[in-house]
């Protein structure tokens, strides 16, 4: 059952880990702010190095950077589908009879201006520290990167996990940088060995899905150095 459930998760956990990079890379000032919340926190030695999730989940600012990528980055393209029980229900003032297939785009939930502010199509890790706690609330249940309800995904806290054990450890470690791909198709690596292993020298590149189901990007590279500082 566990090793199910971590592979099941491998691809949206990949995914995610990969957008959360694209995205410190294309928000310099982002990525300073987090690798600042580490290296405060490893001073006062509230983080090891390696970092364990208990430390890690304790930082805000790599809290609002997973969810921030999670909302901007859903993983699923298709909609999210239900079926109206039997006896209908009424949604949005508008009766639906039972057996009526309904469905919601979390991409578009996920921007909508009433809940994630005028902004909402921007990357700010911010709005998640800066929101009271009503408006945090609604923003975390209308995010469905794990989905909701009682298909939430079973795998959730083996995800969360994942990820604020490897950015963290990968921005105490290295300096990482983005440069153009150069032919992973073809070149003989897994996706994996290709992004750790060839720098990213394209700064105009921007995320394109290569299927219609996923949002897994067309592959793109960064350069893993020894951090100096």
């Amino acid at each position: 059952m566990v090793s199910s459930t971590i592979a099941a998760g491998f691809d949206t956990s990949a995914y995610t880990m990969t957008t959360i990079i694209y995205n410190l890379i294309k928000h310099p000032e982002t990525w300073k702010k987090l690798r600042l919340e580490l290296d405060d926190a490893l001073n006062a030695g509230r983080l090891s190095n390696p970092p364990s999730f208990t430390e890690t989940d304790r930082l805000d600012y790599l809290g609002a950077v997973i969810k921030e990528t999670m909302r901007l980055h859903p993983f699923v393209k298709p909609l999210l589908e239900r079926e109206v029980p039997a006896g209908g229900t009424e949604i949005a003032g508008q009766f639906l009879p039972g057996g009526t297939t309904v469905g919601i785009s979390a991409e578009s939930a996920h921007r909508d201006a009433a809940v994630f502010g005028k902004d909402g199509d921007g990357f700010r890790p911010e709005r998640w520290l800066e929101a009271d706690y009503q408006q945090k609330l609604l923003m975390e249940r209308s995010v469905l990167g794990f989905g909701a309800g009682k298909r939430v995904c079973m795998g959730r806290h083996i995800a969360e996990l994942e990820m604020k054990k490897v950015i963290p450890r990968l921005l105490l470690e290295f300096d990482v940088s983005h440069c153009s791909p150069k032919t992973a198709e073809g070149s003989g690596m897994n996706e994996l060995t290709f992004q750790l292993q060839i720098s990213l020298e394209d700064p105009s590149y921007i995320l394109q899905a290569r299927d219609k189901l996923t949002n897994f990007p067309k592959p793109f590279a960064i350069t893993c150095a020894d951090r100096v500082s």
